[in-house]
C-alpha cells in the first residue's frame, strides 16, 4: 500500500488547535511550510488611483505574522515536527517540494479574497496536472459553509423567527461530516447583516472545536527549514519606495511608521501578541476578568475594553469556533454576535470575489453621492490619514492606527464615515490605507465594513456619524482623545476636547465646517447653551 504523505501549506491558519489539517484517523506522513508570497510586500497598483501603490501587508501585520510563525514553528518542533519556510510564489514552490518530498497529497485552507482564491486555483490545477491529490477545507469562519442553508428557499424559511428545524443543525453536520469543506455557499448568501445571523442560528449549529495534536506524525528529510525573515528584511521594498508612491503618503511618513513598528515589534517579542499561546490566554483572561464589564461601544482607551482578538482570528492564531464555546461557557453573548458578523463579511467576500473592489461596491440602493480621488484632494486626504483634520476623535484613531495597527470599532467607523461622507473621498482609498495601516487586516472585514459605512454595501441604512455627538457619547470624558492628541493633554478645559478651535490657541482650522459633526439634538443645545458639556 502506497505511504500517503500530505504536504500542509499554512495561510492564514497559524495554530494546531481546531485545524482539520492535522487531523488524520491513519498513518499520514505530514509535513508543514508558511511561504511569504512577493505579493504581501511588494507595492502594487491601488485599487483607486493608478498613479498610486499600495501595500498588501503594512509594518504593523508583518510584525505579528512574525510573532505567530515563530510560536507556530516552536509548537510543531515540540510535537516532533517543524515548520518550513520559504520566500517565493506559492505555486512554484509548493509544486516544487511536493515533487521533493514524494507527496501524495496537499492540503490548505480557504482565504477570503479576490487574489487569496486565484493562487489558490492557480495550485489546484498545477496539482491536479501532477496527478496529486488536493484537499481544501474552510476553516475561518464561524459556521462552516456546509451546514448554512444551501439554497434560496432555505435561505428564505431560516429568516423567519417562526423557523423550526425539520433537519437540526447537528443532523446537517453529521450528513457532510465526510466532506473536504471546499465548497462555498450553493447559492447567494442575504444581503442584509441581519437576515444572515438569524438564518444562520436557526438553521445550523457550530461545529466542535478539535483538540490541537499531541504529536504530528512526519519523518526525517533533507529540506532545509528556512529562516522566518526579519521584519527589517520584509520592511525593505517599502523604504525603497518613492516619495509619495505609497498611497500619496510621504517618505519620511512611511520611514516613521516602520520605526514605530520595528520598535513596538522588539517589545511584544516577549510575548508574541498575535500568536496561538497568546491568543488562548488573552481569550480565558478576557472572559474570566473583563467581558462582563466591557463596554464595547466606547472609544477604546482601556486594554480591556474590547477582546482584542481580531489580531489572531485575522492571522487565523485562534479558531472562532474555539471563541465560541469559550463565550458560551461565559454567557458571553455579544461575543458571539461580533462572530456572527464577522461570518458575514467573510461570506461575502469568498462570494462577491473581485466585486468588493468595485467603487460602485455591492449595495442595497444605488449610492447618490460623489466620491473624489484622493489625488484630487491630496490635501485633505493627507490631514486625515496623517490625523490633523481637526476633529480630535478622527484625529486620535487615525493617530492610534499609525501608532500601533489598531483602533476601535467605534473609532474605526467614525474614521470611514469622516472621509467618505464629509471629506467624499473614494472608500475604496481608505479601504486602502487602513489594509496598509492594520494589524488586524482581513480582506472581509476591512473591505466588508468600508463598503458598509461609505453607503456602498449591504446596510439598509443611510449612515453618517457626526464625529463631535459620537465623541461626546462614546468618549464623554476626552480620555481617548487626550491619550492620542498630546496637543489636548495639559488643556484643562473639558470642552476643548470636543471643540478645540474655540478653547486652544493656534489649534489648526477643521476640514470641514464644525456644525457638519453635530447632530440635531447636540447643535440646538450649544446654540442654546454655548456649550456642549454639562459641567462646563
Amino acid at each position: 500500500m502506497t505511504k500517503q504523505i500530505r504536504l500542509i501549506w499554512h495561510r492564514r491558519d497559524l495554530r494546531l488547535h481546531d485545524n482539520v489539517l492535522y487531523h488524520q484517523q491513519d498513518d499520514t506522513i505530514l509535513y508543514s511550510i508558511f511561504i511569504f508570497d512577493p505579493a504581501f510586500t511588494e507595492p502594487r497598483p491601488s485599487t483607486v488611483c493608478r498613479e498610486w501603490q499600495t501595500v498588501w501587508m503594512g509594518p504593523h501585520a508583518l510584525s505579528a505574522l512574525i510573532h505567530a510563525l515563530q510560536s507556530l514553528r516552536l509548537s510543531l518542533r515540540e510535537r516532533g515536527s517543524d515548520l518550513w519556510i520559504r520566500s517565493s510564489d506559492p505555486v512554484e514552490c509548493i509544486t516544487k517540494l511536493a515533487r521533493q518530498v514524494k507527496a501524495t497529497q496537499v492540503a490548505w485552507h480557504v482565504e477570503p479574497g479576490w487574489y487569496e482564491e486565484q493562487v489558490s486555483r492557480r495550485l489546484r490545477l498545477a496539482l491536479t496536472q501532477m496527478g496529486i491529490e488536493w484537499i481544501v477545507y474552510t476553516g475561518c469562519t464561524l459556521y462552516h459553509p456546509d451546514d448554512v442553508p444551501q439554497t434560496a428557499h432555505e435561505w428564505k424559511i431560516s429568516q423567519s423567527r417562526k423557523y423550526k428545524k425539520e433537519t437540526s443543525g447537528m443532523q446537517r453536520v453529521r450528513q457532510h461530516s465526510q466532506r473536504n469543506g471546499s465548497s462555498l455557499l450553493q447559492s447567494q448568501v442575504p444581503p442584509i447583516m441581519g437576515n444572515f445571523r438569524t438564518a444562520c442560528r436557526n438553521f445550523a449549529s457550530v461545529r466542535r472545536s478539535l483538540p490541537a495534536p499531541v504529536t504530528v506524525n512526519t519523518e526525517p528529510t533533507t529540506v532545509e527549514p528556512g529562516e522566518i525573515p526579519t521584519l527589517a528584511q520584509l520592511l525593505e521594498p517599502l523604504l525603497l519606495q518613492q516619495d509619495g508612491s505609497i498611497l500619496g503618503l510621504r517618505r519620511d511618513q512611511i520611514e516613521q511608521l516602520c520605526k514605530v513598528a520595528m520598535k513596538r515589534h522588539e517589545e511584544d517579542s516577549g510575548c508574541q501578541r498575535g500568536s496561538e499561546l497568546w491568543a488562548l490566554e488573552r481569550l480565558n483572561f478576557f472572559l474570566q476578568h473583563h467581558a462582563a464589564t466591557a463596554d464595547r461601544s466606547r472609544a477604546d482607551v482601556e486594554l480591556n475594553h474590547s477582546s482584542k482578538l481580531s489580531l489572531p482570528l485575522a492571522l487565523g492564531s485562534i479558531s472562532p469556533r474555539v471563541v465560541y464555546e469559550q463565550a458560551v461557557l461565559h454567557s458571553c453573548s455579544w461575543l458571539i454576535s461580533h462572530l456572527e458578523m464577522r461570518d458575514f463579511f467573510l461570506y461575502t467576500a469568498m462570494q462577491a470575489g473581485s466585486k468588493i473592489y468595485r467603487k460602485e461596491g455591492l449595495p442595497m440602493r444605488a449610492y447618490k453621492g460623489e466620491w473624489f480621488s484622493p489625488r484630487d484632494r491630496s490635501e485633505v486626504w493627507d490631514k486625515w490619514l496623517s490625523g490633523t483634520t481637526g476633529f480630535p476623535l478622527v484625529d486620535a484613531g487615525m493617530r492610534e492606527l499609525i501608532a500601533t495597527g489598531y483602533c476601535s470599532n467605534r473609532v474605526r467607523q467614525n474614521c470611514a464615515s469622516f472621509l467618505t461622507k464629509d471629506l467624499e473621498i473614494d472608500w475604496r482609498a481608505g479601504a486602502d490605507l487602513f489594509q496598509f495601516m492594520l494589524e488586524d487586516h482581513c480582506v472581509g472585514a476591512n473591505w466588508g465594513n468600508w463598503m458598509y459605512f461609505s453607503g456602498v454595501g449591504s446596510d439598509p441604512k443611510n449612515r453618517h456619524f457626526r464625529s463631535i455627538s459620537q465623541a461626546l457619547r462614546y468618549d464623554p470624558t476626552g480620555a481617548y482623545v487626550t491619550r492620542w492628541i498630546h496637543e489636548l493633554k495639559d488643556i484643562d478645559a473639558k470642552e476643548a476636547r470636543f471643540r478645540p478651535w474655540e478653547h486652544v490657541s493656534g489649534w489648526r482650522i477643521p476640514v470641514v465646517n464644525p456644525a457638519t459633526q453635530l447632530t440635531w439634538d447636540d447643535s440646538r443645545k450649544l446654540n442654546e447653551q454655548g456649550y456642549l458639556c454639562d459641567n462646563e
